[in-house]
């Protein structure tokens, strides 16, 4: 995973920074923004001040939706197989392995 370039020139053009208003609204609220600037400049802003909280099924569902159109449907259940037992691993090169898209 961390020896794709992509991901590595992602990696080291991503800044994260700390936000006043959030941490002093934590625990009740959990915000997050995100702000992106294009190759050409342009400046895209995301800002939510509370994130719906997700159950355990919803985020399955929404990563099964969006991995099997990506990876197909035996590597999303291999990814997702591993990912619960995670704990259990000795290190994370299987799951690496797998989220590489073939």
């Amino acid at each position: 995973l961390f020896s794709d370039p992509e991901i590595m020139r992602l990696a080291s053009a991503t800044t994260i920074e700390a936000d006043p208003a959030f941490t002093a609204a934590y625990p009740q609220m959990q915000g997050a923004a995100v702000t992106v600037t294009l190759r050409d400049g342009q400046i895209r802003k995301r800002r939510l001040d509370d994130l719906v909280p997700a159950t355990p099924a919803e985020i399955r569902a929404r990563f099964r939706l969006a991995s099997e159109k990506v990876l197909g449907p035996a590597a999303t259940a291999a990814i997702e197989t591993t990912i619960d037992a995670l704990e259990r691993q000795e290190d994370i090169e299987t799951l690496g392995t797998l989220l590489q898209k073939k």
